[in-house]
């Protein structure tokens, strides 16, 4: 029997020499006495059953985790947009992609990190896609995966590549993994915790499997994590986290496949040591070169909470325990759930529960140096990924005054907790009756992933409230009538409760009349013959508190003023009605002003009607009170079916002046318009 759990390598041997056996046995004239033959093909005939089995009930417990996997994750699939941070990026993406880059080139200098050039595109993507069902869903499938990933990379590191312990540490991510409306993902940010860490660990689990690949195919690996580690600061603490723990584990025991040398009275990997130290260079030096070019003015990179250690610590614990779902326990949420979740829950936990017991007996036998030393690892590097954000003094008055201690890192070290909870279970294993170990670990599995469940369906429910204005908003935007509303009418049709929520900076109104333009592009509503005869079209159309022209302001433009109204960011969108008026229109003269200042003295303004282009405005030397420019309009040659002129106004520059220091005015400005006279 003791064939039937052989290695890999000596299945492989076996099947060698069961060949070699079947061959000669032909050439045997007494068949009935090869007693030796009978017993091989015995073991291997066992062996080969064995691999059957086995292959089966990997596929099967495959599946069941996948499930358990969908029956959790789709609770999330409820809440869209759920951060001010959220809102902003959406708000870039409708401006387009010059937006979005303006936006992280700000940002990037704005708090000393390149990484924005990165985060921001990334981040503007997932508050995009967060509103379509089928994308949603894909980014919930890509943050599981880093889960997927993360277990087989710790699998193939620690423990050669045991199926067992992979899946047990899924399991534990399955049963503790909470839903939160703190900045975590994946309903905030879906997609910088996903898509950095899933390059990085595919890279590096790559590694672990092909320790002797070719200089070619490692460069690529190692080029992936790179760009992985550039995505953010949380990315390359949990990369330098990972080249930690591989070389910790391969002073520990030699790992197959490398080359050790001799150093320091050491045996170490050399070759895979230089390349993760160049690895480290090529990353480290452009960031800190970034740094000193541009030095930081956000808070949140000020680690000023030194001062008081203890408190440091604690907030690093809570940024731990913040991850999971103890921290949410909330036994009035249990006592008011429905039958019906309870149902689910229970089944759920069942499920989860059955596959824990059942993995617990896969498990492998670990000596209690090698349990010691995994747990003190996972332990300090947990604290190691969390222990920048612990010393900002913000994030401990969040912590402790405001009680959110949730944040981005409590999602990435919530990994290593799903590893030290596998760990324990081994310890059961390797220390109780197998009975007893698969009794704790199952009763614990039960109780985490129920309780897990019904909270976050009741989380689930109250975000789907909270999402409501996104699929209000979704409903109202082919309607016309929302144009001639007043801005409190408009919120109180979307959001009459504000539950969306907006950084201040940005205004609601503004927002959303945006948004309901966007959506009604991307959509194809045509402008409706009754919203056409809305406007009544004059000679001259003013901008402003009471003018006349403000029906035609489409995406771009900030709420008006007495004088007029500001564009904000690189693109601004009116919206022309010309169908059923007599008015015989050739050429437009917009009134208007530049936003200069000593950020400021230059700016290129682009002209299109719809969408093709037809001019190009130059103003090398930028300055307030620039009255008007006039462009020739020609009607030949250009689409009218629609019943309306779309023309967009493109900027080489926009400037927020408080960021400038020039002002208080947070809104990314580069033109405002008085008025648009329309001539024959």
């Amino acid at each position: 029997m003791g064939a039937a759990f052989a290695s890999y390598g000596e299945r492989r041997l076996i099947g060698v020499l069961c060949r070699i056996q079947l061959i000669s046995r032909f050439d045997s004239k007494d068949l009935a006495r090869d007693y030796d033959n009978l017993a091989f093909f015995t073991i291997a005939k066992m062996t080969v059953v064995s691999d059957q089995r086995r292959n089966w009930s990997g596929l099967l417990s495959a599946l069941v985790l996948l499930l358990l996997l969908a029956l959790h994750i789709q609770q999330f699939g409820h809440g869209i947009r759920t951060t001010a941070d959220d809102v902003a990026f959406l708000a870039n993406y409708q401006q387009g992609w010059a937006a979005i880059l303006a936006d992280a080139q700000r940002t990037a200098e704005f708090s000393g990190r390149f990484s924005h050039y990165i985060q921001t595109p990334l981040n503007s993507l997932g508050a995009y896609w967060a509103a379509e069902p089928t994308t949603r869903y894909a980014m919930l499938a890509l943050y599981v995966a880093v889960w997927l990933m993360f277990a087989g990379y710790c699998a193939r590191l620690l423990a050669q590549g045991q199926r067992s312990v992979a899946l047990m540490i899924c399991l534990w991510l399955v049963a503790l993994h909470p839903l939160a409306y703190e900045h975590m993902p994946p309903n905030a940010y879906p997609l910088q915790n996903t898509v950095p860490m899933l390059l990085i660990l595919a890279a590096r689990w790559w590694l672990l499997v092909k320790p002797q690949a070719g200089w070619l195919a490692r460069l690529a690996a190692y080029a992936l994590t790179a760009i992985g580690m550039w995505s953010g600061d949380f990315a390359l603490i949990f990369a330098s986290a990972l080249l930690l723990a591989e070389h910790l584990r391969y002073l520990a025991v030699a790992y197959p496949g490398l080359t050790y040398r001799r150093m320091f009275g050491l045996s170490v990997p050399l070759s895979k040591l230089l390349w993760d130290m160049a690895l480290v260079a090529v990353v480290m030096v452009p960031y800190v070169l970034y740094r000193q070019a541009f030095p930081s003015q956000y808070t949140g990179n000020s680690m000023t909470g030194f001062a008081d250690p203890l408190r440091v610590l604690h907030t690093a614990w809570l940024h731990i325990y913040a991850g999971t779902s103890p921290y949410r326990f909330d036994a009035a949420v249990l006592m008011q759930a429905s039958t019906w979740v309870w149902v689910k829950a229970g089944v759920l936990a069942t499920v989860a529960a059955l596959l824990g017991a059942w993995c617990v007996a896969l498990l492998p036998r670990w000596r209690v140096r090698m349990i010691g030393a995994t747990l003190l690892a996972a332990v300090l590097l947990s604290f190691y990924i969390v222990m920048p954000v612990a010393l900002v003094a913000r994030q401990q008055q969040w912590c402790f005054d405001y009680g959110v201690c949730g944040y981005l890192d409590s999602r990435i070290v919530y990994l290593l907790v799903g590893l030290v909870l596998a760990v324990l279970a081994i310890v059961l294993r390797s220390w109780l009756s197998l009975r007893l170990a698969q009794l704790l670990v199952g009763l614990s599995i039960f109780i985490g992933a129920g309780s897990n469940y019904v909270i976050n369906a009741h989380l689930a429910s109250d975000m789907a409230h909270r999402s409501a204005p996104w699929q209000r908003a979704q409903q109202f935007a082919c309607d016309g009538d929302y144009r001639e509303q007043s801005d409190a009418q408009l919120i109180a049709q979307i959001d009459p409760a504000q539950l969306v929520p907006m950084h201040p900076h940005i205004y609601r109104a503004e927002f959303w009349q945006q948004h309901l333009n966007d959506l009604r592009q991307r959509s194809g509503c045509a402008i409706t013959p009754r919203n056409d005869r809305l406007v009544t079209l004059t000679r001259t159309m003013h901008f402003g508190s009471q003018g006349n022209g403000n029906l035609l302001l489409a995406s771009g433009w900030s709420a008006p003023e007495p004088w007029g109204v500001w564009s904000i960011g690189q693109r601004s969108v009116m919206w022309l009605p010309l169908a059923g008026s007599e008015m015989e229109v050739s050429q437009l003269k917009l009134g208007f002003r530049l936003f200069s200042g000593p950020s400021l003295q230059q700016q290129v303004v682009k002209v299109a009607i719809n969408d093709q282009p037809m001019g190009q405005w130059d103003f090398p030397n930028a300055g307030r009170g620039r009255d008007c420019c006039s462009l020739n309009l020609p009607l030949q040659g250009i689409d009218r079916s629609a019943g309306a002129l779309k023309i967009t106004l493109s900027y080489d520059a926009v400037r927020d002046p408080s960021v400038a220091g020039e002002s208080a005015d947070g809104r990314a400005l580069a033109l405002g318009i008085h008025t648009l006279e329309l001539l024959p």
